[in-house]
């Protein structure tokens, strides 16, 4: 992977604000994502004659025991509110930005010798429950999706907790222009 603008020096948080949220069903749905989107299952890693970053992904069914598909953490503020109002159905509102750390567990990872040196699962989710709303964050590395990856991800989480067919995007769409993708 090449550094383009030193993306492999940061990761991209996305946060969403939700009524309420399924916290197991939210986890199950980020395993299965990894399980079909294989990319994702994957570990960062140093080539040492590339001189540059990779993901490693395991292509077969068994996993080594404790291999773990995603990170999700959860935490539980139910004497914390967000000042947002009251709102329709199926609609949205502008709200005041709240705390990263709602979005963010303070464990998650910042940079590709981040998760190479800990052999740590790309995708992470951390959940805040609040009094009166969840706070959901999903956090990825900028060296490995941007913005248009991430919402592949979304679309991922969103067909597997409405079990709605769902197909990962192919290595070419990802990695552009039938560039080849190495496999473990």
């Amino acid at each position: 992977m090449d550094d383009w603008y030193g993306v492999r020096h940061f990761t991209s948080t996305f946060g969403y604000v939700v009524k309420t949220v399924d916290v197991a069903a939210l986890e199950i749905a980020a395993k299965r994502v990894a399980e079909k989107w294989r990319l994702i299952a994957g570990r960062v890693e140093w080539n040492t004659v590339e001189k540059s970053y990779q993901v490693r992904v395991p292509l077969s069914d068994s996993l080594p025991k404790g291999y773990a598909l995603t990170k999700f953490t959860m935490e539980k503020m139910t004497s914390t509110e967000l000042p947002i109002a009251s709102v329709k159905e199926n609609s949205a509102q502008f709200l005041e930005k709240p705390p990263i750390t709602y979005f963010r567990h303070p464990t998650t990872l910042n940079s590709l010798h981040d998760y190479a040196s800990k052999h740590a699962p790309i995708l992470s989710i951390h959940v805040s429950l609040l009094a009166n709303c969840a706070c959901v964050g999903i956090t990825i590395p900028h060296g490995i999706f941007d913005g248009m990856g991430m919402s592949q991800v979304v679309e991922g989480l969103n067909c597997m907790l409405n079990n709605v067919p769902w197909a990962p995007p192919n290595a070419d769409w990802i990695f552009g222009y039938g560039r080849e993708v190495e496999r473990a």
